[in-house]
């Protein structure tokens, strides 16, 4: 027995109004009529937001044509990856959305509204995906006591009172991977840098050297306009060095070395060390014996790098074990400086 489109029961699955011997009742076939899509649930006030930051950051900014945030998938609670097959498991996106909800500093359910500063709020959202990518615990709701996160009072306050919560912003993230797990309260960053980390906009130096993180360094996350200090080496990234890195000038030191970069180091990179306002830029321009004596990235101008490493040996990828004397984790055979 199943549901005939206008509400009745056929046997055998024939369509109301007809009989098994092929003749009419006197009423037309009924064509196949699909079940209606169900209307879309709006957004509340708080996910809107959370839409409304990527749209603006990841899209308007760029000079990208019009996205409609309402179908961003990473905010979404049954994220498909394959079609008709939603994940099982929650995005970290998703996840987050989910832990601000619950805070009723951040959003207030009965009158629907979000009540923190969305820079702040955008700041706790970009941790929370942060340590939920790659399966962190943090203790507590205050951001800055969650680990290697370095906070400082950025309010403006004529009165000379204390700076309160809503005035900390994150200006320091270090997870380093080649301290004891103890230092660390969690295991090695295994995978790609999540594109939330660019909603932290006062961010001054970040060092997730020494860890797994892998792919490509996405500009779309190097939008740091304060940042001095940007630490990667000792991972797995790879592709090209995007050319946005040139966009910080503030920066004093890039290291990029012991990763599996390819190509030149960006034009935009000299120009911060002719600048001198770039100090140290350590990548693997370093012709590598293994390679045939080819460099793995090649600086395009005279003193634009600072130190030139080997980097890894190819035939090593992907063990994390060392091979050399000075304790790296990573696979490196005979690596020079030059």
């Amino acid at each position: 027995i199943e549901l005939g489109p206008l509400g009745g029961t056929t046997s055998g699955g024939m369509i109301p109004g007809t009989t098994s011997g092929g003749g009419q009742s006197g009423a037309a076939p009924a064509p196949d009529v699909p079940p209606p899509t169900p209307a879309p649930v709006p957004d509340d006030a708080l996910l809107a937001t959370l839409k409304q930051a990527y749209y603006d950051d990841f899209y308007a900014s760029r000079g990208q044509s019009f996205v409609d945030t309402s179908t961003l998938p990473l905010l979404s609670e049954n994220n498909v990856g394959t079609p008709g097959k939603p994940q099982r498991t929650a995005t970290a996106q998703w996840r987050a959305y989910r832990y601000l909800s619950s805070r009723s500093d951040v959003w207030d359910a009965s009158s629907g509204t979000v009540t923190m500063d969305v820079e702040r709020l955008l700041q706790v959202y970009a941790l929370k995906v942060f340590y939920l990518t790659f399966e962190w615990s943090v203790v507590g709701d205050d951001e800055c006591a969650w680990p290697g996160v370095t906070c400082r009072g950025l309010g403006v306050h004529a009165d000379d009172s204390e700076v309160g919560e809503d005035d900390l912003r994150v200006v320091g993230l270090s997870v380093r991977g080649d301290v004891s797990a103890a230092d660390r309260r969690g295991p090695d960053l295994v995978g790609e840098m999540p594109l939330e980390l660019a909603f932290l906009i006062h961010l001054e130096q970040i060092d997730l050297s020494h860890n797994r993180l892998d792919g490509e360094l996405r500009g779309e996350v190097l939008g740091w306009k304060n940042v001095r200090v940007i630490e990667l080496n000792d991972n797995l990234l790879s592709g090209k060095i995007p050319p946005e890195l040139g966009q910080a000038t503030q920066l004093t030191k890039l290291t990029l070395h012991h990763n599996l970069f390819s190509g030149t180091v960006p034009p935009s990179l000299c120009d911060l060390r002719a600048d001198q306002s770039l100090h140290f830029l350590w990548v693997d321009c370093s012709p590598d014996a293994a390679a045939g004596g080819t460099a793995k990235v090649r600086c395009p101008v005279a003193d634009c790098c600072t130190i030139c490493f080997e980097g890894y040996s190819p035939d090593l990828y992907g063990t994390y074990e060392s091979k050399v004397v000075d304790g790296s984790k990573h696979a490196v055979s005979a690596d020079k400086m030059s």
